[in-house]
């Protein structure tokens, strides 16, 4: 009875579609209007979950070291003009 097993959630027999938001579809273009969507993605999400907050702070300490840390190297080492580019 593989194939005539009944649904194992509730609501499944009901053929209209369940009202969800697809982030995907949502269209939203750079600039002002793009930054404010993603501060206010970012501060649901932190809301939601803010045990998030102590990875966030870590994440951006981290990413700030390692990024001086590669402009500095690229400074005093300039990559080769000869050097070839990875596909």
């Amino acid at each position: 009875m593989i194939g005539n097993a009944a649904p194992q959630y509730p609501g499944a027999g009901n053929q209209s579609p369940r009202a969800e938001i697809n982030m995907s579809q949502i269209r939203v273009g750079g600039g002002i209007p793009g930054l404010i969507f993603a501060a206010g993605t970012v501060y649901i999400f932190f809301a939601g979950v803010p045990e998030v907050r102590w990875f966030l702070a870590g994440a951006i300490s981290a990413g700030s070291v390692i990024s001086i840390a590669l402009r500095l190297f690229h400074r005093y080492r300039p990559a080769r003009s000869d050097a070839t580019i990875l596909l």
